[in-house]
């Protein structure tokens, strides 16, 4: 059995050396199905078929992660973080290249790559030390080693300091062999993989000169029978772009793959209610501080966020589909909300507001919110009733309702929500404002007249669908006083003996 194993391995060992030999270059980009490296902790993972140790580093796929494709390494930052190959790649190393970036918004420190020949005995530094620019512009990182035999590269702090998140992003690392004919630098697609609200432009570029792109968006593999590259894509829908490039005396470049996908915003009629049995429903997340944290579902059967461990200032947004309060009137919400840790005050909290401008999707922060108060639980671990929120007063427009959570490091408070529901009385724009009976003066002061056809019963409510006033009217023009009534906008219900509720609104000064 032994002797068996030992086989295996050098047959092991040889297919990866004519892999290498073949293919004169050796990628790890990170999309392999077994690829995976949730935490930071330090721990092994094969990639490409060699094994890497990755310490305060992990592979990467939020929304913040600059990657390519669906994954890239994300390196904390801290003094001991690193990736280092725990085996030789064979063949030599001609030229090492990647591309870096910072993770969201950190602020960056230094780094630098080492090679070594001796499985890592002793190491030699490669080119400069490197730090991401603070903004979003990809850089590549390209060194000549050109040694021969077994060779082994690392990545580190060049300074080994600091306990602060400071977070890297490296994708599409590339190691040709010692020798070997130069290849196309891979082409970098910007913006990248990622989920889009808006339409928007994509440039292609590549470092190698002379180099021409070819491209595609219907996912095939492009080649040299592709469309040429010639200026900035547009991009409107869900696409698949791959490019290769091509250059005299190369090898043609790895493809570069990026995923655009793009998000509609939901819309509901009411009443609505969600009890959050299976999911999130219709309803949308959306993370400013990034997805470190995000609004979740439980399978207890409610939607929760907890910051906790977060180490950012964390802004984080459910939100409720669209709703046309246009067709409605006496709009109302009511739900459930429990707690547990952390502390509120000014600036740690969950509220409830309101947009008239929000488009559905995207950076709420962007945006106008109108707060909507509501009744929080008195104490931890007790679920508590929001009391009925007024909607009335919200524009009979198309209206976005959402729950923001915002709390700091150190006061992170974990917060359940369950049993949404929006109502109002349904009202079409013809009911409201092509009435069959006329109201004048409109504005009114003291005085409004109502003139219809038929009998009728009159009721003059607020905008919280309290009645204010009441009385039977005949047909012809009758007249109401409204002194008594407080400024404002107040919809007139008029029902018919037919049954028939028609409506109709007036102004009070």
């Amino acid at each position: 059995m032994k002797n068996f194993t030992h086989l295996k391995k050098i047959l092991l060992l040889l297919a990866l050396t004519f892999a290498f030999s073949l293919q004169g270059q050796y990628l790890v980009n990170f999309e392999g199905e077994d690829e995976i490296k949730p935490a930071y902790a330090s721990g092994t993972v094969n990639l490409s078929g060699l094994d890497w140790d990755m310490t305060e580093a992990l592979i990467g796929n939020l929304e913040a992660d600059f990657k390519f494709g669906e994954r890239s390494a994300r390196l904390r930052g801290y003094a001991t973080s690193s990736m280092t190959m725990l085996q030789s790649k064979p063949n030599g190393l001609g030229e090492i290249s990647f591309y870096y970036r910072r993770y969201g918004t950190d602020a960056q420190v230094d780094w630098k790559v080492e090679y070594s020949i001796n499985q890592g005995t002793s190491w030699v530094q490669v080119g400069d030390d490197f730090t991401a620019p603070a903004s979003d512009e990809v850089q590549q990182f390209v060194a000549a080693v050109n040694v021969d035999g077994n060779v082994s590269i690392r990545i580190k702090r060049a300074i080994e300091d600091g306990t602060a998140n400071r977070r890297l992003n490296i994708d599409d690392i590339l190691l040709t062999d010692f020798g070997d004919t130069p290849t196309v630098a891979i082409p970098v697609i910007m913006p990248g993989t990622g989920t889009y609200f808006n339409p928007i432009t994509v440039e292609i570029t590549t470092t190698t000169e002379d180099a021409t792109i070819y491209y595609t968006t219907d996912g095939d593999d492009p080649d040299q029978s592709s469309t040429v590259y010639a200026g900035a894509i547009a991009i409107s829908s869900n696409t698949t772009l791959k490019a290769k490039a091509y250059a005299p005396d190369h090898n043609p470049s790895i493809i570069a793959t990026a995923v655009y996908t793009f998000v509609e915003p939901s819309f509901t009629d009411l009443p609505y209610s969600e009890s959050f049995d299976d999911g999130l429903g219709k309803c949308y997340v959306h993370s400013v501080s990034g997805d470190t944290k995000t609004w979740l579902w439980n399978n207890n059967e409610w939607a929760q966020m907890n910051g906790h461990n977060s180490g950012d200032v964390e802004i984080d947004w459910l939100i409720l589909p669209g709703i046309d309060f246009g067709n409605y009137l006496f709009g109302t919400m009511i739900f459930e909300s429990w707690y547990r840790f952390g502390e509120d005050d000014d600036e740690n909290y969950l509220k409830l507001y309101y947009s008239l401008n929000y488009p559905g999707v995207g950076n709420p922060a962007d945006y106008d919110w109108t707060e909507l108060p509501f009744t929080q639980p008195t104490a931890e671990e007790t679920w508590a009733s929001s009391g009925t929120i007024d909607l009335s007063n919200v524009s009979r427009e198309q209206v976005f309702i959402g729950f923001k959570y915002q709390y700091n490091p150190g006061t992170y408070r974990w917060w359940q929500i369950d049993e949404l529901f929006v109502n109002g009385e349904p009202v079409g724009l013809n009911q409201l404002d092509a009435t069959s009976f006329n109201v004048y003066p409109n504005p009114a002061k003291d005085v409004v007249y109502v003139e219809t056809k038929v009998s009728a019963e009159l009721s003059v409510l607020d905008m919280a669908g309290r009645i204010v006033h009441h009385e039977k009217i005949g047909s012809g023009s009758t007249r109401i006083g409204v002194s008594h009534v407080q400024a404002g906008t107040y919809i007139l219900r008029l029902e018919l003996q037919s049954g028939e509720i028609q409506y109709s609104r007036v102004q009070i000064k």
